[in-house]
């Protein structure tokens, strides 16, 4: 998955926050960040582990603060 920070109104923590809050873990597999004034802009790619349910969730929740763009699940 790739989170993508456009209009710099959220930190990556409070994404992270949201992922640990639902119980998916999570690894950074690429992305880079630039704080801009205080606003945060770029793209990270992420593994998600954890249950189906709880990455749903857990994705409809970031969904409101960043863009998304979801690679196709394998299991």
């Amino acid at each position: 998955m790739t989170l993508s920070f456009r209009d710099g109104n959220t930190s990556q923590g409070a994404v992270f926050s949201d992922l640990a809050q639902a119980g998916v873990a999570f690894e950074l597999i690429y992305g880079g960040i630039n704080d801009i004034r205080g606003r945060v802009f770029g793209h990270l790619t992420l593994a998600l582990t954890g249950d189906d349910a709880a990455i749903d969730g857990a994705l409809a929740a970031i969904a409101n603060h960043v863009d998304l763009t979801e690679a196709p699940r394998h299991g």
